[in-house]
This record gives C-alpha cells, structure tokens and sequence, in this order.
C-alpha cells in the first residue's frame, strides 16, 4: 500500500501562505521594514489570534506597534530572510504603546518636515 500527496500540499508556495497564513515560529522574531523606505521599524515579538485577522505586535526600541496582519499592511514575508515589509496605514502610529519612561514617539519618521 501507498500513501500518494499533491507535492504542493507538502511544500506550500508563497501565493498558499498569503491565503493561509503562517505559522507563528515563521513570524515570531522577523524584522520589519517599511515597504518604500526600507526603514527598520522593528521585531516581530507577539502575535494576537484575532476573530477579525492576526495582529503581529512589533517591538521597536521605544515601543510597541500592533500590526494587522492583512493584505493592505503585510506587503511581503520573506520567511528565509526573517524579513517582513509593511505599508504603514494611515492612523496605524496612532495607536502605538510605548515602553515605560520612553517619551519620544515610536517609528517617527527623522525625515519629516516639522512644519
């Protein structure tokens, strides 16, 4: 007797984990970058099991950032690389926790204009 699987079942593409998901030890301690400036914004640390969709909590040296974990935030995952690229979506910095006696803002962009 034999036992015969779709290859593909066994070793999912890339275009089966952006509809499935990933595991969590694929995200757990990947790097996040901002998408079009290639900033570091942070480590994923946690992940949140939502009804709604996954929330991946990025800790930045002064805080944390809840990421959702949908197609209009999560541009790409490189889970080889351990890397992650995001677009920050509008509000997103809003909502940021940041780290006791932290009094500076988390991911603020240095090449803003301050006007």
């Amino acid at each position: 007797s034999g036992v015969f699987v779709d290859e593909g079942l066994l070793h999912p593409t890339a275009e089966d984990k952006e509809s499935t998901g990933w595991a969590l030890e694929e995200i757990l301690g990947c790097t996040v970058l901002e998408e079009v400036t290639e900033r570091q914004l942070g480590t994923v640390v946690d992940v949140w099991l939502l009804p709604a969709n996954d929330v991946w909590v990025v800790e930045s040296e002064t805080g944390y950032l809840p990421l959702p974990a949908i197609a209009d935030a999560v541009r790409r995952v490189d889970v080889q690389q351990r890397r992650i690229w995001v677009h920050l979506l509008p509000g997103l910095l809003d909502i940021v926790e940041l780290k006791s006696g932290s009094d500076s803002a988390i991911f603020v962009d240095e090449e803003a204009d301050a006007d």
